[in-house]
């Protein structure tokens, strides 16, 4: 696990203050996945270290873009807002209609990567004031031993029917 997996904050540092804001990433491999795409969440094993209240506590997932050192370098939201509590768990997010196209578009051919961000000092540009509020959000990843704390998608499926169903013997 990583104490800063998420982190937005700012440090005093040669007479000014500086800001520091760390995101983490997550790799699904969804080629071995089939079917159309209902709904879907993502889970990820996590903590708050950081403000408790307020925006500080707010997470989001957005999708991966290449890095640009500019604030807009992340993709479409892909999840809703969360509260990151002060109680190591699954914190669950529930894809939006941006999330289930990007799951959608690598089922069966893919992987989707996304990133997990503080919603109010990175998202939102909130800029924190040193000695104030602060994201921090320990996170579990993947190479955690075991598996227990991986983080995970779960994907439900449009269930498929057929058109000529046979109902009390009678084709329709």
């Amino acid at each position: 696990n990583l104490l800063e997996g998420v982190y937005a904050g700012s440090f005093g540092s040669r007479g000014a203050n500086d800001f520091k804001c760390y995101r983490s990433y997550f790799v699904f491999d969804l080629s071995g996945e089939s079917g159309t795409v209902d709904s879907a969440t993502i889970s990820i094993y996590m903590d708050n270290l950081g403000t408790s209240s307020g925006g500080s506590a707010r997470a989001i997932i957005v999708e991966a873009t290449a890095l640009d050192d500019g604030v807009e370098d992340h993709g479409s939201v892909l999840s809703g807002v969360i509260v990151v509590s002060t109680t190591a768990g699954y914190h669950t997010f529930t894809m939006n209609s941006d999330g289930i196209t990007l799951i959608q578009n690598a089922v069966g051919s893919g992987s989707v990567t996304v990133g997990l961000v503080s919603f109010y000092h990175d998202y939102s540009e909130q800029i924190p004031t040193g000695g104030g509020d602060y994201s921090k959000f320990r996170v579990w990843y993947s190479n955690t031993l075991g598996t227990a704390l991986d983080p995970k998608m779960n994907i439900t499926y449009t269930a498929v029917t057929a058109d000529n169903a046979t109902f009390f013997g009678a084709n329709f």
